[in-house]
């Protein structure tokens, strides 16, 4: 195994009624004050944010809402959510929901008690870095991205053509409650983008990484077939809190470092080819990853023979990497996630290599992914 740092100031809570615990679990923590964060009117519906507040409530910890963080709200919405922080002198953040509003919560962690705007300290080659960032808690009505246990967040701006990265360790939870219940009110149609996105994060690795130890290729591929096999339970059987628990806590697993211990050096260009795919066509971030993961495949094949052998007979029993791949095309169809490029005239094409190469310039992946090879990635996800 290659030498790796690992680092999980994470405490979490896992299992039934968890949430109804949070100002226990919150004492050590010495808050007074929270800003709490959360997305829809759901968490209001179905009584959660009542119950966090009662526990809050009982263990003398004051409160102050802030809602309607959907993953593309105007960058305003988050400014004013710091100025309310800052206002009301919070000293944490607790965001209710999902991965998205837990990243938004941590960018207002660093805006709410650092002197620049927010957006000063997102990742670019301008960044300045953040002196500190206010404590981060989190329930979770549905993980992905492993957001709940690691340094980094992603925001879009209002628009789906504006997409904003920030990494820092300042801004890992403190603590993260998952009651698996609370994920099954959730819309069976956002479960399945998760599923989408957890896959790529780990496929990724997976096929790029220089050296895979045995025990962390083990780990990918049971954690995927587990992600895999419960989103096919939930569509069955949406109330089913075993497929639940395993479907919440294998999307954790995926994006927590857990399935990338010692490997050599790996990149990231399907999510480099996605954001450029979705900035430029009308297409979410999970729309474009299930179209670029399959033409990628095609591609990189060839570069990595035996992990490809190896990922086809372990995930669908196949010596063929083609045959798995178009399998693996066929699970995202089944839930209704296209793997073909939209239909685009030969200039719109063009336009749409320029974006990505611009990318793979500004992620450092351009001797890999020139110009050239960017238009043979696309090639292959053009229907036929």
């Amino acid at each position: 195994m290659y030498n790796f740092s690992y680092y999980s100031p994470t405490r979490v809570e896992f299992g039934a009624d968890k949430e109804n615990q949070i100002g226990t679990y919150l004492k050590p923590f010495k808050v007074k004050k929270l800003l709490i964060v959360y997305a829809s009117e759901r968490v209001k519906e179905n009584h959660t944010l009542a119950r966090i507040e009662q526990s809050l409530e009982q263990a003398g910890i004051a409160y102050v809402e802030f809602g309607g963080l959907e993953f593309n709200s105007d960058l305003t919405k988050v400014q004013a959510a710091v100025a309310l922080a800052k206002k009301e002198q919070v000293d944490g953040v607790l965001a209710v929901g999902g991965s998205t509003v837990l990243d938004y919560a941590k960018v207002i962690a660093l805006g709410a008690v650092n002197e620049l705007d927010f957006m000063a300290y997102a990742d670019s080659e301008e960044k300045q870095e953040p002196s500190q960032a206010l404590p981060i808690f989190a329930v979770m009505t549905l993980t992905t991205k492993g957001s709940l246990m690691n340094n980094f967040a992603l925001i879009a701006g209002g628009s789906t053509t504006i997409k904003c990265t920030f990494t820092n360790e300042l801004i890992i939870p403190s603590l993260a409650i998952i009651n698996p219940a609370l994920q099954a009110t959730t819309p069976l149609h956002i479960l399945t983008r998760n599923a989408v996105v957890s896959i790529v994060m780990s496929l990724e690795s997976y096929l790029t990484a220089d050296d895979h130890p045995q025990l962390t290729d083990n780990l990918v591929e049971t954690n995927i077939k587990a992600i895999m096999r419960t989103v096919e339970a939930l569509h069955q059987d949406p109330t089913d809190l075993r497929a639940h628990s395993e479907y919440a806590w294998a999307n954790v697993l995926a994006g927590n470092g857990s399935t990338s211990f010692g490997i050599g050096d790996r990149s990231f260009p399907v999510i480099m080819l996605a954001l450029a795919l979705s900035e430029y066509q009308d297409l979410t971030l999970e729309q474009s990853l299930a179209i670029t993961l399959p033409a990628w495949m095609s591609w990189w094949k060839d570069y990595k023979t035996s992990q490809f052998e190896r990922f086809a007979l372990e995930f669908f029993s196949e010596e063929s990497p083609e045959a798995a791949i178009e399998l693996l095309c066929m699970w995202f169809e089944k839930f209704s996630y296209p793997t073909k490029l939209p239909e685009l005239s030969e200039a719109d094409f063009e336009k749409l290599i320029d974006c990505c190469t611009e990318y793979a310039h500004n992620w450092g992946l351009e001797e890999i992914y020139s110009r050239e090879n960017i238009r043979e990635i696309f090639l292959k996800g053009v229907k036929a």
